[in-house]
């Protein structure tokens, strides 16, 4: 599924893209979930690292999550020279539909060729990270470079604070640790809630996957 950001900004309401990173998790149970929840999300983010699925189950996969029609996002944050990051991101172009990039490698790993699209990492929600506002804004000014050339490949940024969800360029803002009912977690995770400045897309992991409700959570 290749994302639309028109299509998305033009919903009434903000985007859920499930996070689901469950240790020993089943296919079966991930999939039980996205039938019941799928027509309340955008997305879908894993690690495959993390869930294990082979190469059949992430076929599967992905060819459930077009039929439900959510994209399916690798949260890898990769982060190589540009040669090394072309040859990863092929791994995933047939089983996955947007991967994650930090360019902290600089600018050529954002021009690499792939189908797949790229969601950018200009900030984190854990505790103590090194991505300051100078960090985050050399970010910002890579992208907008980018995008102002015509690459249609980075289609959002991951960020936190409101100077960036507000931004004016033409790509979806996706901010990560939403919890309505947790502040965060005993490695540095901090959660926040849904106050302030509104993303066009929202991340939710555990506040949904520990709720023993997930259809009227994620309500």
């Amino acid at each position: 599924i290749m994302i639309d950001i028109e299509s998305v900004k033009k919903r009434d309401a903000v985007g859920i893209i499930l996070a689901y990173d469950i240790e020993g998790s089943s296919l079966n149970n991930l999939l039980a979930l996205l039938d019941e929840i799928n027509k309340d999300l955008v997305g879908l983010k894993i690690h495959n690292e993390i869930l294990g699925f082979s190469d059949g189950e992430n076929e599967l996969l992905y060819n459930m999550c077009e039929a439900y029609g959510i994209f399916l996002w690798e949260d890898r944050k990769f982060n190589d020279i540009g040669a090394t990051f072309q040859k990863q991101a092929k791994r995933y172009e047939k089983i996955r539909d947007v991967i994650s990039v930090s360019p902290m490698s600089g600018s050529d790993i954002l021009k690499a060729e792939t189908n797949l699209d790229m969601f950018v990492l200009l900030e984190m929600s854990s505790r103590n990270n090194l991505f300051t506002r100078e960090v985050s804004q050399k970010i910002l000014d890579i992208v907008t470079f980018e995008k102002l050339s015509g690459n249609d490949t980075i289609k959002g940024i991951i960020c936190q604070n409101t100077e960036f969800i507000n931004t004016s360029l033409p790509v979806l803002t996706i901010k990560p640790g939403i919890n309505l009912s947790a502040t965060g977690d005993a490695l540095g995770q901090t959660y926040s809630n849904l106050k302030g400045a509104l993303p066009d897309m929202i991340v939710v992991g555990r506040g949904i996957t520990l709720s023993p409700d997930p259809a009227t959570e994620i309500q």
